[in-house]
């Protein structure tokens, strides 16, 4: 029989010695030799992470499913967590195991020699994980005074002053001596039409930004970054930043930078649309997210694989590949869908209106035996208008709710009439002819796209749906024009990118 002793700190800052000695001793002194010790050091933070999260606890659940574990020794409960749902979590697990749990500070062994819970260990469960929870609301609660404090007080609350500025002993931001220069003289390059480029090329030749070893796009960006801050100016003025620059070369700087030709600004990721993100995986099971630099779905996380899909091609081969899904019918199987959905809804809100009638008449009849007990003077009047004002509201309450269904089962009525119609079609989203309907037809109707490539440039795509159907087309990128094959009955049909237009 084997013992884990299940070690956790939450930073690197603090060691794991002292709580691996104390619980080795105990697991010893029970009987345990060395070699049947497994010791699971970890660092991580038992507030912050859920139990999937938790590395050393699920290397814990291996070792006890492969294992022949019977222990699990903790120096203290909140060694297992700071978070009392995963807390009870792992005591039922442990339960269900038959491996019982011994805690040090405060001592408790949580099962008794049938494999029962003991009142005891329960006891001390409930109390002690809700206290380590509560010291973590506890002390987020004390840094965040302490944040709100600081900033009251003019001083840096957390973290790091931004480019140009320190802190001084007592924690007031101040002008950084050898920064501060670098970022007026930024400023007074760009509003005399220097380039973001140029400027950091020389500052970074300079050694003055960044150090030379970095890449010379990271200067330019972080010049970039440099224009817009608007804590230079103090813009704002509740900031705890003292003004390098005055307002009117900050604003003259930004009056510079609108007015730089669109086709030189950086693009930004939200001005475009991607249709088949989270949807497209390669054939060895790889998630391949787009890249805006080059027009392509690459390997999620980057690193080199021969898949390298072109956007566009990609694209125009799902509109295809979808647009005939949807008119080979799927539109009726829809709605076909809805009207069952909303036939049930319907159904369902008229045995709530006969529920509420009911209600309805029984409080008024208690209403009547109520105004009959106090004319035959045996319910004191007070009282008895206590009661019926009472039955009277709730009366109210549910006339109200019976209103609010009748309304429901109208609006319901005109959705059928509508789907009834045979010609509801020509209202309704059919096509996917951009990027943004393609991806709400992605969404509403897809579930997987794998990508195969073929040769040069030439790739098949598998679109697999909702209802099970699956459909092929492949696609061959031109210099000029983009070739499709969508599968038609086994054939493979040609498309070009000009005819789709």
């Amino acid at each position: 029989m084997k013992a884990i002793a299940l070690i956790r700190v939450s930073t690197k800052a603090q060691q794991t010695e002292s709580q691996s000695i104390k619980v080795k001793e105990a697991i010893l002194r029970d009987g345990f030799k060395e070699k049947d010790i497994i010791e699971l050091d970890d660092t991580e933070s038992g507030s912050k992470l859920s139990e999937e999260e938790r590395s050393g606890l699920n290397r814990m659940k291996h070792h006890i499913e492969t294992d022949d574990v019977s222990a699990v020794y903790v120096y203290e409960i909140s060694r297992l967590s700071r978070r009392s749902a995963v807390v009870y979590s792992i005591r039922d697990y442990l339960i269900a195991k038959g491996v019982q749990l011994v805690i040090l500070n405060p001592y408790c062994r949580m099962l008794n020699p049938d494999g029962s819970m003991s009142n005891e260990s329960n006891i001390l469960f409930s109390l002690f994980s809700g206290m380590a929870e509560n010291e973590t609301y506890i002390r987020t609660e004390r840094m965040m005074r302490g944040k709100a404090r600081k900033l009251a007080e003019g001083k840096l609350p957390s973290g790091y002053p931004i480019y140009g500025y320190t802190v001084d002993s007592n924690h007031y931001i101040i002008r950084e001596p050898r920064q501060a220069p670098i970022v007026q003289e930024i400023f007074e390059r760009y509003a005399d039409y220097e380039s973001s480029g140029s400027i950091g090329k020389d500052l970074w030749l300079r050694g003055c930004l960044c150090a030379k070893t970095e890449k010379l796009i990271s200067h330019q960006t972080k010049v970039c970054a440099i224009l817009r801050e608007g804590r230079y100016a103090k813009i704002d003025p509740n900031s705890i930043y003292p003004a390098l620059i005055s307002k009117e070369l900050f604003y003259k700087v930004q009056e510079i930078r609108m007015s730089t030709p669109e086709y030189y600004r950086r693009k930004s990721r939200t001005e475009y649309v991607y249709p088949l993100q989270g949807f497209i995986y390669s054939d060895e099971g790889y998630l391949l997210s787009p890249s805006i630099t080059n027009n392509r779905y690459l390997k999620l996380n980057g690193g080199s694989y021969p898949v390298s899909l072109n956007m566009k091609g990609a694209h125009g081969l799902s509109k295809i590949i979808i647009n005939q899904y949807l008119m080979s019918g799927v539109l009726d199987i829809d709605r076909d869908k809805q009207r069952e959905e909303l036939n049930l809804i319907y159904n369902q809100n008229k045995v709530k209106i006969a529920g509420i009638d009911c209600k309805i008449a029984a409080l008024q009849k208690e209403n009547d035996m109520i105004n009959s007990r106090i004319i035959k003077g045996r319910l004191a009047e007070t009282k008895g208008d206590e009661m019926m004002d009472a039955n009277i509201d709730e009366i109210h309450s549910l006339e109200d709710e019976r209103q609010t269904l009748i309304y429901n089962n109208t609006v319901i009525d005109n959705k059928l009439a509508y789907l009834a119609n045979p010609f509801f079609q020509e209202n309704e989203l059919v096509q996917a002819k951009t990027d943004d309907e393609l991806k709400t037809l992605v969404n509403k109707y897809l579930t997987k796209v794998t990508v195969k490539k073929l040769g040069h440039s030439r790739y098949k795509l598998t679109f697999l749906f909702n209802d099970g159907v699956q459909k092929e087309g492949s696609f061959y990128s031109y210099c000029n024009d983009i070739i499709y094959y969508v599968n038609e009955n086994g054939k493979e049909k040609e498309y070009r990118e000009s005819e789709l237009k």
